[in-house]
């Protein structure tokens, strides 16, 4: 597995990533012990970048999503169901946000569940 060193070390780690064409870093990133969630595939940019917007339409789903979810896997999900349901009802291409899960962080659960 290609690993990047990052001072994380072994401890469970959440990479959450909003930006277009963040998908090329969850190769690089992967670790059993980490959770790696982007806005986009390699070559797909992500929506709700505007000047007038208030948040991406990644990050609205993120926050949307937090209350409806125990483990920081359910949360990357249902935030990618929540996009690609969102860009279907604008008529966008899909983003494709990515999702990574270690086998050792697969049920780790969010702060406060």
């Amino acid at each position: 597995m290609n690993t990047v060193a990052c001072a994380c070390g072994n401890r469970p780690s959440v990479i959450v990533m909003s930006a277009c064409y963040s998908g090329q870093f969850v190769e690089p990133l992967r670790g059993e012990n980490r959770i790696i969630m982007t806005a986009a595939r390699p070559d797909r940019t992500s929506f709700g970048c505007g000047a007038d917007d208030e948040y991406t339409h990644y990050d609205r789903c993120l926050l949307r999503q937090f209350d409806g979810a125990s483990t920081w896997r359910e949360l990357a999900y249902a935030t990618r169901a929540c996009v690609e349901r969102t860009e279907r009802q604008l008529g966008m291409r899909a983003s494709l946000p990515q999702i990574f899960v270690g086998t050792e962080v697969a049920d780790l659960r969010l702060p406060g569940r």
